[in-house]
């Protein structure tokens, strides 16, 4: 009886060792913080934002700048437009003229595609 025992007792007894370990990690890791910065990754490849446009939108200037000030070594961001005489392509052209150091393009004519098509 005495086994049966001593085993109820040391299964009763796992919980409290799980959660000692847990308190020692979380110990572990804010006594961590703030020492030494995460380490950046070193191969970031080149990468390409694509955004489909179609008419203004409240502060859609301010959305697209945001794509200009991203912290990121090298990436391009392309405008797709289905209609040339779209009234965002200017709001574009501006983006164009105030981030010269960014890489953008402006695509036009892009066919529309897929099922659902919305009226003009």
């Amino acid at each position: 009886m005495q086994i049966v025992t001593i085993a109820v007792l040391l299964f009763a007894l796992l919980p409290l060792v799980y959660y000692l370990l847990c308190l020692y990690c979380v110990i572990g890791y804010f006594r961590g913080l703030g020492k030494t910065p995460p380490a950046r990754w070193s191969f970031m490849p080149a990468a390409s934002i694509v955004k489909p446009v179609r008419g203004l939108d409240f502060e859609v200037y301010e959305n697209f700048a945001s794509f200009c000030r991203l912290d990121y070594p090298e990436y391009e961001v392309v405008f797709a437009a289905s209609d040339p005489g779209d009234p965002v392509i200017p709001i574009i052209e501006k983006l164009c003229a105030d981030f010269p150091s960014s890489s953008i393009r402006l695509i036009t004519n892009v066919p529309r595609i897929g099922t659902e098509r919305q009226s003009e």
